[in-house]
This record gives C-alpha cells, sequence and structure tokens, in this order.
C-alpha cells in the first residue's frame, strides 16, 4: 500500500495508553490528512511504501502540542507589561487601545509562528479581532480552537485605578456579539475542519449581566463551548463586588452559567469553596502559569481544583506583555517547577503529566481527543519531529530505564523542533517554514513598533519601563 509520508527509525511517542505509547524504533505512517498506521519501524517498512521517506534516527516523533489559550494579538506589545504593578491599565491597555486592528493582527502572526516553531500545531486563540487574525491561521496551515473575544470596555480603561468603577460600552458588546455569530457561520468546522470556534465572553466583570446570558444561550443554541476568564485577581473581585454585591463566582452561579460547557481561564482568585463549586459543576480549568506568575505573582491552583473532583485542566500560554513568549515547553517545564515548589513535592507534577497535558490532555479538555492529541491510526496528522542532537539531549538513556521524558519536558526549548506536520501537511520541513516569510514578517512586525509609539505619545510617562529605559537598565 502506497502512503505520502513515512517517518522511520525514531523514538515515537503516541501518547496512547498504557502509559505513553513509546515506540523506541518506531515509524508513522501517513495518508492524506489522517495517520494510516503507528507502530514498529521494521514491520511498517516491510508492508507499506511511501512517496517520501523521513529519516526518524536520532529524533522523536510525537503529537503536536496543543496551546489550551493564548491571546495572539497582544504580541504587537510583547514584553509592555514587564515588572510592574497594574499590567493591564499601565502596562498593554495605553497602547492596545487605540492602535490600528491591522497592527493587532500582524503581531498575533508574529505569536501564531513562534507557536507553531515551537512545536505547536493547534491553538486556543482568544482574541479580537478575530475575524481578521482567523486569516493567520489559513496562512500558516494552523489548525486553531477559537473565540472572539467580548467585552463592553470602555476605552480609556487604561485612564482609571484597577479598583476604579468604570461604564460599560453596550455597543461594543452588540458588535462583538455580531462578531461571534458571524466567525461561527463563516468558519466553524469549515476548511477540513481546521478552524473549530468558543464562545469568548471576556470576564463576567468586563460585561453587563444581560450580555453575559446572551452568550450562554448562544452557547445553547449553536452547541458549542465557553472559554472565558473566571476570577482572575482581585481587581475583578472588587470591581463584581461593587457592581453586583457579590464575588465571580457566587455571581455567575446564582445565574446557573457554570456547567460542563464552560472553561474556566485562571480560577486563581477563587477561595476553596468556590473552587469547589467549579469543579462539582462540571467547569474544566485553563492554566497559565508563567503568564500570571510574571504579571500577578501568582499561581493557578491547579491541584486543589482537581482534588475537589474537577473533571480536566488544561495549559496555555496567555499572552507575551508579561510573559514574554508563546512556548509550550516553556509552559510545561515552568508549570511543574511552580507547583513542585508550592506543594514541596517534587514527585507532583512529573514530566509524562507535563507531555500528556500539553498534547491529549489539552484535547481531551476541549473535546478534540476523537481528533487530534495522540498518534493512532485514523486521526488527524498533526505532529512533530525534535531533533535530538543538542548537548541537553544527552547522555540518551534506553535501556533498562529511559530519560527522554523528562529531556522533553524540563530539558527541551521548542528550537529543536525540526519538522511540523499540521493535517497532514508538512509545514515546517528541516526547520525552514513553508507557510510564511519568516524575516520579512519580522521586518514588518518591527516596523510596526515605531508606529505604535507615535500612538502612544505622552502615555509612556509614568510607565516604569521607560523609568527603566532612561536609567539604561532596560
Amino acid at each position: 500500500m502506497y502512503l505520502d509520508t513515512i517517518i522511520h527509525g525514531g523514538t515515537v511517542i503516541t501518547m496512547e495508553e498504557p502509559g505513553l505509547g513509546i515506540i523506541d524504533r518506531g515509524a508513522i505512517g501517513i495518508k492524506g490528512n489522517q495517520i494510516e498506521v503507528v507502530g514498529p519501524e521494521d514491520e511498517i517498512m516491510k508492508t507499506y511504501m511511501a512517496h517520501r521517506y523521513i529519516d526518524g534516527k536520532n529524533k522523536v516523533i510525537m503529537p503536536g502540542l496543543i496551546d489550551a489559550h493564548t491571546h495572539s494579538m497582544d504580541a504587537a506589545v510583547r514584553g509592555l507589561a514587564q515588572d510592574m504593578e497594574e499590567w493591564m491599565q499601565r502596562g498593554i491597555y495605553p497602547a492596545e487601545t487605540d492602535i490600528p486592528d491591522e497592527y493587532s493582527v500582524l503581531g498575533s502572526k508574529v505569536a501564531l509562528l513562534e507557536l507553531m516553531k515551537c512545536g505547536t500545531t493547534t491553538v486556543m486563540d482568544y482574541a479580537a479581532p478575530m475575524l481578521d487574525i482567523i486569516q493567520n491561521f489559513y496562512d500558516l496551515g494552523l489548525r486553531g480552537h477559537v473565540a472572539s473575544l467580548v467585552n463592553e470596555m470602555p476605552s480609556d480603561y487604561y485612564k482609571l485605578s484597577r479598583d476604579e468603577y468604570f461604564e460599560y460600552v453596550p455597543e461594543k458588546g452588540e458588535q462583538g456579539l455580531k462578531d461571534t455569530i458571524r466567525l461561527i457561520e463563516e468558519h466553524h468546522e469549515k476548511n477540513d475542519k481546521m478552524i473549530t470556534c468558543m464562545i469568548g465572553p471576556h470576564a463576567a466583570d468586563f460585561m453587563s449581566p444581560e450580555l453575559l446570558m446572551e452568550l450562554k444561550e448562544l452557547s445553547r443554541k449553536t452547541g458549542l463551548d465557553i472559554h472565558m476568564h473566571v476570577s482572575q485577581g482581585e481587581r475583578e473581585e472588587n470591581q463584581m463586588i461593587m457592581r453586583y454585591g457579590k464575588r465571580t463566582i457566587p455571581y455567575l452561579a446564582d445565574r446557573n452559567f457554570l456547567d460542563s460547557t464552560v472553561h474556566c481561564v485562571h480560577l486563581y482568585s477563587a477561595t476553596m469553596p468556590e473552587l469547589e463549586y467549579v469543579a462539582k459543576a462540571g467547569c474544566s480549568m485553563t492554566c497559565c502559569a508563567s503568564s500570571i506568575a510574571a504579571i500577578d505573582g501568582l499561581r493557578p491552583p491547579v491541584t486543589e481544583f482537581m482534588n475537589f473532583g474537577g473533571k480536566a485542566w488544561a495549559m496555555g500560554t496567555d499572552q507575551t506583555p508579561g510573559a514574554c513568549h508563546n512556548n509550550m515547553f516553556y509552559e510545561m517545564r515552568f508549570t511543574a517547577l511552580l507547583n513542585k515548589m508550592y506543594l514541596g513535592k517534587p514527585s507532583a507534577f512529573t514530566a509524562y503529566e507535563m507531555l500528556r497535558a500539553a498534547t491529549i490532555g489539552n484535547a481531551k479538555a476541549f473535546g478534540l481527543d476523537d481528533r487530534i492529541g495522540s498518534l493512532k491510526k485514523g486521526k488527524k496528522a498533526d505532529l512533530i519531529i525534535i531533533d535530538l542532537e543538542y548537548p541537553y539531549f544527552h547522555p540518551l538513556y534506553k535501556q533498562p530505564i529511559r530519560n527522554i521524558v523528562p529531556l522533553l519536558a524540563f530539558g527541551a526549548n521548542g528550537n529543536e523542533v525540526e519538522t511540523v506536520i499540521i493535517n497532514g501537511k508538512v509545514v515546517i520541513d528541516n526547520y525552514k517554514v513553508l507557510t510564511v516569510d519568516e524575516k520579512a514578517l519580522y521586518k514588518e512586525a518591527d516596523k510596526t513598533a515605531d508606529q505604535i509609539k507615535e500612538i502612544y505619545g505622552d502615555r509612556y510617562d509614568g510607565h516604569i519601563l521607560k523609568e527603566y529605559t532612561d536609567k539604561g537598565l532596560y
């Protein structure tokens, strides 16, 4: 039987049980956009022929990583919320408020390319203007699980302190709802099902109760899940108490909002009783450990959520203004080390758990595990090839114990991703990006920094990063 591609001779990590389904000298056959066969190299090479063979010797072949939460458009203001308090109001909102959409779209493309180059093949992008950003997924050949970010935030929000009451802008919310409906109608399960959609309310404190429940009703009508920031911090909780006399989770509970269709992002300001309620309501949780540590100095309560019976937890990179990266290898390592340290338990958050979380775990959290997240006959051919010819992968033990899993989870940094295949198509081949002109993209993105500077204007005054720059510290 002829296949399109056979990758052979490497260590195959399928993510199929038992364990991680590791095959030491394995092979994978791809036909069209699907995986046709996975197994030992000698068996597959005897049975199948292919139009292209990829030598996997001294390499790892594994499922593409899945980023469960990011705001790709924030890459337009990458690094502008570092080392400061009130990161939104003082860091990124002064710049993001007035920049043209095309700058946000360009920043998004850079962020998505960064993810793809570091081995991510599916991105849950929670962004605006998503109707424009979606083209980046098509251009790059990237699989998207997306939501149009909906809120009623005033354009001068950056002028307020984080505890100051602000007025909603209903027309902004109405437009966000229309954009969400259009996104679903035009892109959900289209283009060979490369794009799937969610409903994206920004946060309970960023919109009226009426808009929030309209989005909940849209979820019911379409059968699509809700992806939403919940209990992001004391700023949110204080705003909710000022407005409604209740913290976020009790407010949502009163409206029967929280159920198995809701994916709660962050939850780091939730009390233990609130966290227990969310877990027992059937919600899933998404943590973004490096992002939240950078901008708020906090740890998402993954362990507590799961101890309360949470159905699933997922992991994402979130935003680049504070965390400065969209890289799931970094995220795996930091999430594990942060929680090991917090728990005082080095056996917690193991290497194999982190690899599973970034692949099949994130796929299961979003109900996409029937098509992606592991290497199995009939699943979509979304996979990466990792070159092991780097010093931190050696010495490499194979018998009687393996060390490849901890070396990947805690040692890799994404630069070792040699080849990326998404939906059966090679989008990165021997480190070369085939779908966009990388250098031209970076050059264009750098031009926007000067243009954003003009828009930012005197909003830099008082910015901690300007102070550090003037002192020669940045």
